[in-house]
């Protein structure tokens, strides 16, 4: 029988474990390579199959690896699992031929005592039935096998599996943990917002007052709601994002400069004439002014001789949680709407005048990850259909089956 001692080191891993009690496996029951070369070495994954899903964690050829370190933890306990059960296949498979042996010897012995052969070839016969303590040792190494893979890789995996489930809860919490304070406190609207006017946020009656983009990305949250309802990406568009504060910003004013040259002046006066249109940005009524979050607006010149809208959010960057993420392409995405308590942390004021972002801007930081979990949620539905689509900030690849 093996000794467990010097097979297993209690201080190692029990992936390594597993491939030393392999390595003497394969000296103690030999079989041509041929039958064991698939016993041991997990099969490759479906790449067509697991393509139709962007967020599976199975890896194909053509994808990246794992890059949760718990993801990759899991994967390499699992193959060692399943190295495991293809290493007791050999000492079991050999007990089954040696107990097949025995079994002959056994009747060649019965018939020998019954037509009364000699002595001596009774006694040669006998000391071949001896070879059934081979069977018991082969159950040993198989009992070693099976108790080392239920008492360490079987707990590591579950072990790892809640510790993920954790971490995912953690991240969760964390992510909700900041509430608005003080006149917004535990409510999910603004104070000076009627009940009337918001009791309603997913009817047809409330989308006309949302913003021309919320209401089309609203339309397509209903559509996805069956498929993952928990996503942050339906969270998004069906009640507004969540500004993610490290810490609540405190209240600041700012008045938006006034631009030097009528030219200037008036390019201002029509992006803000053009945002109002678009309901991308709303007035607000006068007993909240001063209060929130400020921040300057300003315009820069495009290529086409036109100016764009940029309000200056650097400032607001710095009370803002920063999050990772994986960015496939980035040169402009569309706005999704903006959690109603929050709008007043998006705030900016020009000649007396006052206004809200209804939708996310562009130049918060956060703004790539929220869209990107919304075309994840959207791309998944599609690839339920069969459909290879690969998603960018500002395109879809469709691929040929």
């Amino acid at each position: 029988m093996l000794n467990s001692s010097k097979l297993y080191n209690r201080n190692g891993s029990s992936q390594r474990d597993v491939s030393r009690l392999t390595a003497v496996f394969l000296k103690l029951y030999p079989f041509p390579q041929e039958l064991t070369e698939k016993w041991t070495s997990p099969p490759s994954v479906d790449a067509p199959v697991s393509r139709l899903s962007k967020d599976t964690a199975l890896p194909v050829p053509d994808a990246a690896s794992f890059k949760d370190s718990m993801d990759k933890k899991l994967e390499g306990i699992l193959s060692s699992l399943f190295s495991a059960s293809g290493t007791s296949l050999r000492p079991v498979l050999d007990s089954a031929w040696v107990s097949r042996a025995v079994q002959t010897w056994s009747d060649a012995l019965c018939r020998a005592i019954a037509t009364r052969v000699p002595r001596e070839e009774l006694a040669h016969l006998a000391s071949q039935i001896k070879e059934a303590d081979y069977l018991c040792e082969a159950s040993l190494d198989v009992l070693q096998v099976i108790s080392r893979t239920s008492a360490d890789l079987s707990v590591s995996v579950r072990r790892s599996l809640w510790m993920k489930l954790r971490t995912c809860l953690q991240k969760s919490l964390s992510r909700h943990s900041i509430t608005c304070r003080g006149r917004f406190s535990g409510m999910s609207r603004p104070s000076w917002q009627s009940r009337k006017s918001t009791s309603a946020l997913l009817t047809p009656s409330s989308l006309q007052r949302l913003s021309r983009r919320g209401r089309e990305t609203l339309q397509v949250c209903r559509l996805l709601e069956e498929s993952d309802s928990r996503r942050l990406g339906t969270q998004v568009v069906s009640q507004g994002y969540h500004l993610e504060f490290a810490s609540l910003p405190p209240r600041r004013f700012f008045m938006s400069r006034y631009p030097q040259g009528h030219q200037k002046a008036q390019a201002l006066h029509d992006a803000i004439g053009k945002l109002i249109r678009s309901e991308v940005i709303i007035p607000f009524p006068t007993e909240e002014r001063f209060r929130g979050y400020y921040s300057n607006l300003f315009v820069v010149p495009k290529k086409d001789g036109s100016v764009r809208p940029i309000l200056d959010l650097k400032e607001l960057h710095t009370f803002i949680r920063p999050r990772r993420f994986k960015l496939e392409f980035l040169r402009s995405v569309i706005a999704a709407p903006i959690f109603c308590p929050h709008q007043r942390f998006l705030r900016f004021a020009f000649q007396n005048r006052h206004f809200q972002l209804t939708d996310l801007p562009l130049g918060l930081n956060l703004a790539p990850r929220v869209f990107t979990k919304i075309m994840s949620v959207a791309t998944a539905l599609i690839r339920t259909r069969g459909i290879s689509i690969t998603s960018y900030l500002d395109d879809l690849l469709i691929k040929a089956p």
